[in-house]
């Protein structure tokens, strides 16, 4: 037997979500036997596809960056070429206030470097500005001192400049954590900001997709399952785990019961929680997923009867409700505007009319936007990510559980990223590596 091919055992994963599709993808390239589980009728989790004024959307603004190694990765591996899915942009942040604003462009050169002059050449920042944020760089990406605590404490205590600090790190922070930086944790910001500028120049560039993300992986993801024997099994709830002593045995669904020599939760925290919930062992890991807090996140899709042409595409507000605006004409949609509030704010008690007047307003006051337009969607994800706090990621979870055969995946585990779809195919690559070393200590995924 090849030493890459390890015995094979009957594996299932419970959830098809990006870290459930992520497992199976990295099982089934090691031959291993494996079902999927999914209680919805399609794959994706929550990323999923909504249809606006008959125009298919996301539930979500979805951005990445040239450091989502493993999010492209997985795309590789089913064949989906990343010119197909995504539009790549050097790094460029244009966040503007109500009188001024702070632009900053890297230029294509080895990084940190392109960090360097782009601060340097940085508009709306002025030289003590820039000084304070190139001197005391390496001590804000520096995290042994800053274990516990917040990005807004970070903030302070490297000596950040105001006007640094609330046009650049601040609507970084939210956007890249969905938590307000008096809350979020500075352990992850510093993860964020080291793979994005410490490595190499491209994995700061942004990736907008081309094509809704609830729709792009999913449908490649099953026909490269089904082409790689993966049983995949939809509209069918698991009610039940199965065990023998401490090791799972098998699964109960709404439909039928199946045996297993490993099991892969991948739903999401609170459901992870239902399931788990009268098993002695794992006792401890249901009382801290039943502590996790939860952040929303509200997009505004904006209709127009003609194209908008913002400029530039993505935009950054500060000290608005609208908190980042992106012109969809690189989704053949450019008629249409998505605007991203994260975070817990104001907004969660509004009203969808009220909501969508200040968006309007704010729209029209930054960007001169005059046109009213013809039609809005409101999406509240009122849990869409854990709230990424100190606290929270002492509560975050290891993949492997108490019980012998059962495996936690999904982006609220202990992946070191926020909860992003990168975070969630790490977790997912995660488990299933643990798998396999279980089972004949073969080389794993690299």
């Amino acid at each position: 037997m090849s030493p890459d091919i390890p015995s094979k055992k009957t594996i299932i994963i419970i959830g098809s979500g990006w870290a459930g599709i992520s497992a199976a993808i990295h099982l089934a390239r090691k031959h291993q036997a494996v079902t999927l589980i999914e209680a919805a009728d399609q794959l994706g989790g929550r990323a999923r596809m909504v249809m606006f004024g008959g125009l298919p959307v996301d539930n979500g603004q979805h951005i990445g960056l040239g450091a989502y190694h493993n999010l492209l990765e997985l795309f590789d591996i089913i064949g989906l070429r990343e010119s197909l899915v995504f539009h790549r942009l050097p790094l460029l942040l244009n966040v503007i206030g109500d009188k001024t604003s702070v632009s900053l462009k890297a230029p294509e050169i080895p990084a940190p470097f392109h960090l360097l002059v782009a601060c340097l050449r940085a508009e709306g920042l002025s030289s003590t500005d820039k000084a304070k944020t190139l001197f005391n760089w390496f001590r804000l990406i520096r995290p042994d001192a800053h274990h516990n605590m917040t990005v807004t404490e970070l903030l302070r205590c490297t000596n950040q400049s105001e006007r640094a600090s609330r046009f650049l790190w601040a609507p970084l922070c939210t956007a890249a954590l969905n938590t307000h930086p008096d809350k979020a944790s500075a352990r992850l910001f510093q993860r964020v900001l080291k793979d994005a500028f410490m490595r190499k120049r491209t994995d700061s560039d942004l990736l907008l997709p081309r094509h809704n993300m609830g729709h792009v992986l999913p449908q490649p993801a099953l026909t490269w399952l089904s082409q790689h024997n993966v049983s995949v099994i939809t509209q069918q709830r698991v009610t039940g785990l199965q065990f023998i002593r401490n090791k799972i045995c098998g699964v109960i669904t709404s439909h039928q019961t199946l045996p297993a020599d490993q099991v892969i939760v991948a739903t999401n925290a609170w459901s992870t929680a239902r399931l788990i919930t009268d098993i002695p062992d794992l006792k401890k890991l249901h009382e801290n997923l039943q502590q996790f807090k939860y952040e929303p996140i509200t997009t505004v899709f904006l209709k127009y009867t003609r194209a908008v042409m913002l400029k530039p595409t993505m935009q950054g507000y500060a000290g608005r409700l609208t908190q980042w605006v992106f012109d969809r004409k690189i989704t053949d949609h450019p008629e249409i505007i998505a605007a991203v509030i994260s975070a817990e704010g104001e907004h969660s008690n509004m009203s969808k009319d009220e909501l969508v007047r200040t968006v309007i307003n704010d729209i029209r006051t930054v960007s001169k936007l005059s046109d009213e337009p013809i039609d809005s969607l409101v999406i509240r994800e009122k849990r869409a990510t854990f709230s990424a706090t100190p606290e929270m990621e002492n509560l975050r979870p290891a993949n492997m559980t108490a019980v012998k055969g059962l495996m936690l995946a999904g982006d609220y585990t202990q992946t070191g990223y926020p909860a992003t779809l990168e975070g969630a195919v790490i977790s997912g690559k995660q488990a299933a590596n643990k798998i396999l070393r279980c089972h004949n200590s073969i080389r794993t995924v690299p």
